[in-house]
């Protein structure tokens, strides 16, 4: 069983929209900012949870760990992808010339081969922890 690369882009991107936008409303109204981690880390933690869960729909096991870390590598690259575009698409707003001007190229570099370590290993737990709960609701319902 492998993950659906589109289904996981397709959420992975659906939810770092909806929580950008959650959190430029929560600043705009409430006056507080959401931190930037929520908008990094959730939107890969609950599209491989559910990517796990639909695994074990339909496998009805555990993956094998050495195909869980090729499956969360897979996603990896989808999310790196998906973050050079969201990124070029921010560079290409007005006004973004300055912001690129402050920040050197190897910062942002830097940043981003980080943001990629911290989502292989979201990717990977949130995998494994989606078809370890599917398993124990199947179970919970085969009793």
């Amino acid at each position: 069983m492998q993950v659906r690369l589109g289904r996981y882009a397709a959420l992975y991107v659906a939810l770092a929209v909806g929580l950008t936008l959650l959190a430029v409303a929560i600043e705009t109204f409430a006056g507080f900012a959401v931190p930037s981690s929520v908008v990094s880390v959730v939107p890969p933690a609950l599209a491989a949870m559910l990517e796990g869960s639909r695994i074990a729909r339909s496998a009805r096991a555990p993956m094998p760990k050495s195909q869980a870390w090729r499956e969360a590598l897979r996603m990896t690259g989808v999310a790196l992808v998906i973050n050079i575009a969201m990124l070029a698409i921010v560079l290409a707003l007005p006004g973004s010339e300055a912001t690129l001007a402050a920040s050197a190229l190897d910062v942002v570099a830097l940043v981003m081969a980080i943001l990629m370590a911290l989502i292989l290993l979201v990717n990977r737990y949130f995998l494994a922890m989606g078809m370890k709960n599917e398993l124990k609701r199947l179970d919970r319902l085969t009793r």
